[in-house]
């Protein structure tokens, strides 16, 4: 009955032979669809042959394979294949014996591959690049690709030779495995290793991802093993990553045998497969391999030859012994200049650095430890660097500040020594300990040991007494903790002491005792606030509201905690809980507020120290009820830093360099809110002259006439009608006005209102075309819309939009039929979107006139406002000043429209612009199957929608008149800069890259601030929108000011595309100069489209001897606008100052 048993799961490999042997030689799939179906079979008969025949089966296999030579071999051993095995895990204690059964018969390649893989890791450390690159050849040549190897050669092209080399390799594999699973990981191992990739963001991207998937969670638990190295090691994943694995060659099949042994062999109680582990290792013993001797040794099988003797002749190198110098440095047994200077190579030397950064915590530590970890789990194919990876866990995950973290490093470190110990099993240590006592010494070996409680003594302490309380944690966490508090810390090595830090951590979270866990947190993060990324609070602190929280006693530990939290998750339930506990420790303490702490109080008390410098910040504070203004909120801060400065001499300059930040910050948003409150206004100083030369006369009759007592007193509607009358041509004869004086006086303040309003160059109908109309309102609106590309281009007026190719190709459209329903959706919203802003642009933001009978800004002068000027104007009333108080009602005229203004963007284009977001939203839905397939297109609408509305309401606020700003004075350096930042707000995904010529030495007023900011943004506007030269270019800006010939010079030079037709615009450049040069530039000026160099010109040429060059440049291909300007130098301190002809 057995023997038909064992015949008929033969016969299921005879048949799969038989079938790839039908297959014609020249069937590109018949060797791999034969790999395949052989390894499936193999699974299948795994599940089903009984346990008593697996010897007898695995031994006709063996002969089987003899006759049939190396091709049936092969399928058996070599390669890959691509499909996910849908079989039935077993017992890992079953799983494991198949698979020492299956691999029995290839100890000698196993062999041959560890010597390379030998060889691959002393070139690696060495850092031969030729004789890396021999080894992994000789490795794919001598036993073909595996997932193994496929992940090693992505590591060694992306680490040598670039990221183009690297994406090779991955191009080769997906054209090699067109889909499953080696396509699969290949894609996530590339993206693992690129440069700009780091581990942590990469791995909870991925977590995210498989999530997300649709996939087993069986499947799932085997990808993250693969790709992230990480799994619980429970005997339901062991199996599970085992049946999976044994799909793919025999040397990833022993390599992930190796790696979940080792992750296993050091949890707190041993495996109930404990034996048949230990009968899989023993197995393995020919191969050769020295990590399969420390399995033996830390599962109580000691076997002096299955590792190499301690080495005590000095210093172990990292590359080859990484535990022990590890361990050797924390217990100072090893200098920190010893580990570098022992190092062998450049590579040795900056692991060793980076290491001794991760301990110390310096400033370096979060760029450090993301190289440490990057290189190791890149790398970790390779035993040592994967012990090197094990001991950055060890150091700076506080779950993996365990024995069985470091007990993986441990039994990745070539060599035997008392170290191992650590990998062991509490039931199975005492085995190991007698024998290692013939080696190292009873007392060296029973410190590692721990198992009876170290003497209390000086020279024993404290590495005793920590390996005790680590191996106490495996069994009681709380009883570990008390352990920790014994130790005697005076003669702690950094080393020792961050151990000890972590191990509180731990024990605190695996007691469940969160407050004790926040306590040690805040104390780890007001030593280095380096370690924000990893000070494990969401474990303490996740899930737990106000009112649990409030109860922890230190109030100043909660809010350390909680800014950690926030810093790692940006959770604004845990911001709000922070902004209450700052608010409770000030209470808590008795101040006021924090600038009321005392230099004394800060003394030896780093807590505090952090708490001002790091939660003391305006967006903490900013809803305490303490500050009235953002002025106060500010001013509190800056005081806080001198608090700060005055008390930590060490970090003065760091200190005061910080208020510095904060003064020029200020002064940049005060030049921006400049710049903002002056894009509604009226050339004052020109419409005054303009006044002067056409009213000063007219204003001296009218004083006259007044003394006179002439035509001083008819109603305001009488007036009204005379001045109509006067412009009126009725029959052969004008009109003669009855009130001569008061006629008189109206004609004036309607003159001066439609100056006001709408002349070209003075008015506000110029600025509001300078500054609004042209590229501004449009970039506010469609910058957000460009960032999220969700609206294209056309490249004239009447081409259709560009197709929206990023969306189409990223959303998971089933068909061409959706492609195109989408993309028509996209194309319907651009050109909506854009006649939206055209409309604006267009039609409203105009005051209004037969041109332009939607604008949305008039002015209506009544009697009440003419009897407040008559009133004024007497005898003695000077011109100037009674064309200052008109210009003073205008603007409260203006008033109305300016509300009306602000209230058509923040609610009547808000609403618009709502609905067209909405449209997109259902217009992709319904081209779509289902919702899902557009959601990522659909949170980047509700993203844009939100800055839009946004960005009007920014717009909004510029129609509200701010009055009373004084004169201020600017840095020329920061003026430029205002000009620059101001601009590119408009510019939407314009983000060139800036190289500055400009003195800081100089001061300027905000007239020339205002000048500068004009120029600068047609400048980058044109390199925006018409340079065709991307969207980051480098951009020079020159600012040269000669203080003899009292003229400054700002130069802006910025590359050109060369898809850019250069006649055309040679053509064009020469019919502005032309228009410039016959001073016909008004009319172009007041346009809202084109260059706007006109408009450049309107205020350069207004003063004789100012210049405006505009020209293309041959090498390098480039665009410059220069413009040069008369200016006024102060006496005392060098200020600028434009002329009164130029001035805004």
């Amino acid at each position: 009955m057995k023997h038909d048993l064992l015949g008929r799961y033969q016969n299921i490999v005879r048949g799969v032979i038989g079938e790839q042997q039908r297959r014609s030689k020249d069937d590109k799939w018949r060797v791999i669809r034969g790999r395949s179906a052989i390894r499936s079979a193999l699974l299948n008969i795994r599940e089903h042959l009984p346990r008593s025949e697996r010897e007898s089966f695995f031994a006709w296999l063996s002969r089987l394979s003899d006759g049939l030579g190396p091709e049936f071999y092969s399928s058996l051993s070599r390669d890959l294949t691509t499909k996910v095995p849908d079989t039935k895990s077993l017992s890992v204690e079953s799983e494991l014996e198949w698979i020492s059964f299956r691999l029995s018969n290839h100890i000698e390649d196993l062999k041959a591959f560890r010597a390379a893989v030998e060889r691959l890791n002393d070139h690696f450390w060495a850092e031969d690049v030729a004789k890396m690159g021999a080894s992994l050849k000789e490795i794919r040549q001598s036993f073909g690709p595996s997932l193994w190897l496929l992940s090693a050669e992505l590591a060694f092209e992306q680490e040598f030779h670039g990221l183009e080399a690297q994406k090779k390799v991955l191009e080769n594999t997906l054209q090699l495995y067109p889909s499953g699973l080696p396509a699969y990981l290949s894609f996530f191992y590339s993206i693992r290793n690129e440069e700009r990739s780091t581990y942590r963001i990469f791995s909870e991207d991925y977590r995210k991802r498989l999530a997300k998937a649709n996939s087993s969670s069986g499947l799932k638990i085997y990808l993250e093993y693969k790709v992230l190295g990480v799994v619980e090691p429970s005997s339901e994943n062991i199996s599970t990553i085992l049946r999976i694995e044994q799909a793919q060659s025999i040397f990833d099949i022993y390599e992930t045998t190796i790696d979940l042994l080792q992750q296993t062999i050091s949890t707190s109680s041993p495996p109930a497969w404990l034996q048949s582990a230990i009968n899989i290792l023993a197995g393995f013993a020919g191969i050769g391999d020295w990590r399969v001797g420390k399995l033996l040794c830390a599962l109580g099988n000691f076997s002096p030859s299955g590792a190499q003797g301690e080495e005590n002749s000095g210093p172990p190198a990292l590359g080859d012994h990484p535990a022990r110098a590890f361990w050797g440095l924390v217990e100072g047994r090893i200098a920190e200049s010893e580990l570098v200077e022992q190092a062998r190579h450049s590579r040795e030397k900056t692991l060793a650095q980076l290491l001794l950064s991760v301990i110390r915590r310096d400033d370096s530590f979060e760029d450090s430890l993301s190289r440490l970890v990057k290189i190791s789990r890149n790398f970790a194919f390779l035993p040592s660097p994967k012990a090197v990876g094990s001991i950055a866990d060890f150091l700076t995950s506080v779950p993996l500040a365990s024995r069985a973290t470091i007990a993986i490093a441990a039994l990745n470190d070539k060599g035997a020594h008392a170290i191992d110990l650590l990998s062991q099993n509490l039931c199975v240590a005492q085995a190991s300990v007698e024998a290692w006592q013939l080696r190292v010494g009873p007392s060296e070996a029973l410190k590692w040991a721990a198992s009876n409680t170290p003497p209390l003594k000086h020279a024993l302490c404290p590495m005793d007494w920590i390996l005790y309380a680590l191996r106490a944690g495996d069994v009681d966490p709380a009883a570990a903790t008390e352990i920790l508090r014994k130790i005697p810390r005076s003669s702690m090595t950094d080393g020792q002491r961050l151990l000890l830090t972590n191990f509180e951590l731990k024990f605190h979270l695996d007691a469940g005792d969160w407050r004790a866990a926040l306590k040690a947190i805040a104390s780890e993060l007001a030593r280095s606030i380096h370690v924000i990324t990893i000070v494990p609070t969401r474990n303490a602190l996740a899930g737990r509201q106000w009112d649990e929280l409030q109860s922890m006693p230190d109030k100043l530990d909660l809010a350390i905690a909680l800014y950690a939290y926030w810093k790692q998750t940006d959770d604004s339930l845990h911001a709000t809980f922070l902004r209450f506990s700052f608010e409770e420790v000030l209470f808590e303490n008795g101040w006021d507020l924090p600038s009321s702490i005392s230099v004394d109080q800060l003394e030896d008390n780093p807590r505090l120290v952090f708490f001002l410098e790091h939660i003391c910040i305006p967006q903490l504070m900013d809803t305490s009820g303490f500050f009235a203004s953002t002025e106060e909120l500010s001013q509190e801060r800056l005081a806080v830093l001198r608090l700060l400065a005055a008390a930590c001499e060490d970090r003065r300059a760091e200190f005061e360099q910080d208020i510095d930040a904060i003064n020029a910050a200020r002064m940049l948003k005060s030049g921006l809110e400049l710049v903002d409150s002056n894009r509604v206004t009226v050339d004052v100083p020109g419409l005054t002259r303009w006044a002067s030369r056409t009213f000063r006369e007219s204003y001296s009759r009218y004083q006259a006439l007044q003394v006179a007592g002439i035509g001083i007193n008819a109603k305001f509607e009488e007036i009204v009608e005379q001045v109509r009358s006067a412009t009126d041509l009725s029959g052969e004869y004008f009109s003669i006005p009855t009130s001569e004086a008061d006629t008189l006086l109206l004609e004036i303040i309607l003159g001066l209102k439609d100056k006001f309003l709408s002349d070209e160059q003075y008015g506000l109908e110029y600025f509001l075309g300078k500054r609004i109309r042209h590229g501004t309102i449009a970039g506010h609106m469609r910058s957000p819309v460009e960032v999220a590309r969700l609206i294209t281009e056309r490249r004239t007026a009447r081409s259709p939009y560009e197709r929206n190719a990023f969306w189409i190709e990223h959303l998971g459209f089933a068909s061409d039929a959706q492609r195109d329903a989408a993309s028509a959706t996209f194309d319907s919203f651009s050109e909506r979107y854009d006649l939206l802003i055209s409309d604006v642009r267009d039609n409203y933001l105009h005051v209004r006139s037969g041109a332009h009978p939607k604008g949305l800004f008039e002015i209506a002068v009544t009697a009440p406002q003419f009897h407040i000027l008559k009133a004024f104007s007497t005898s003695d009333a000077d011109f100037d000043d009674f064309v200052h108080v008109c210009i003073q009602t205008f603007w409260g005229l203006l008033s109305p429209s300016l509300t009306r203004a602000r209230e058509f963007l923040t609610s009547d284009i808000r609403e618009s612009v709502v609905q067209l977001f909405g449209e997109l939203h259902a217009g992709l839905e319904a081209a779509s199957e289902t919702p899902d397939c557009v959601q990522n297109a659909v949170i980047a609408i509700q993203r844009a929608s939100t800055e839009v509305q946004r960005e009007l309401d920014t717009v909004g606020a510029w129609f509200q008149r701010v009055e009373g700003r004084g004169t201020r004075t600017f840095r020329l350096k920061l003026a430029v800069e205002i000009a620059v930042q101001s601009s590119l707000k408009s510019l939407g995904t314009f983000r060139p890259k800036i190289v500055w010529n400009v003195p800081d030495t100089i001061d300027t007023t905000q007239s020339v601030l205002l000048v500068i900011w004009e120029f600068v943004f047609v400048a980058l506007d044109n390199a925006f929108r018409r340079a065709r030269a991307g969207n980051e270019p480098e951009i020079s800006i020159c600012c040269q000011v000669n203080e003899t010939a009292k003229r400054l010079r700002l130069s802006i030079t910025n590359p050109v595309g060369d898809q850019l037709d250069l006649k055309t615009v040679e053509a064009k450049l020469t019919s502005t100069r032309e228009k410039i040069a016959a001073g016909d530039i008004m009319h172009g000026a007041s346009s809202d489209r084109g260059s706007g160099l006109l408009k450049v010109a309107s205020f350069v040429r207004e003063y004789p001897s100012g210049t405006l060059d505009f020209k293309l440049i041959a090498e390098p291909l480039s665009f410059l606008t220069e413009m040069e300007i008369p200016v006024i130098i102060s006496l005392g301190t060098v200020t600028l100052q434009v002329p009164e002809g130029i001035a805004r």
